[in-house]
């Protein structure tokens, strides 16, 4: 596939709307108390104790931005199946493809070998899937 085909403001969106997206969803007011606690972890604990917070957050753009160019060759590559069309519906069977079939899927044993569980698994599963189904409806308005 032409890269050159991908629109890269697209990826710029996408990138931000994942990081809105995990942002509402680890909240304190909303599932970050929750997921805490079933990481075995004390509400006096901080996130990222011990570790270079600066390489975390290295990481989670980057994490970001591969999973937004990767939604986004996707969608480009619906769009050229389609005959030039990708639809909201498209955006959202898109996001629950990645979202529940890759991300998740795969997820699930490593947390579980981990030892960390079924409720941290579903917690940040459902984040996972909310933020793809989130960008593939915001990928159909571009495309």
């Amino acid at each position: 596939m032409d890269l050159s085909a991908v629109n890269w403001l697209g990826v710029l969106a996408v990138f931000v709307v994942n990081f809105l997206i995990g942002f509402a969803w680890f909240n304190g007011k909303t599932f970050y108390p929750l997921w805490w606690k079933a990481l075995g972890k004390s509400p006096s604990q901080e996130p990222g104790q011990g570790q270079s917070m600066g390489a975390v957050f290295g990481a989670t753009v980057l994490a970001g931005l591969v999973l937004s160019t990767a939604m986004s060759v996707l969608a480009t590559l619906i769009l050229q199946v389609n005959g030039g069309t990708f639809t909201i519906a498209d955006g959202i069977s898109l996001g629950l493809f990645v979202g529940v079939g890759i991300v998740s899927a795969q997820a699930l044993s490593h947390k579980l070998f981990g030892q960390q569980g079924w409720m941290v698994w579903l917690i940040e599963s459902g984040g996972d899937v909310a933020a793809a189904v989130g960008m593939g409806i915001v990928l159909s308005f571009i495309y």
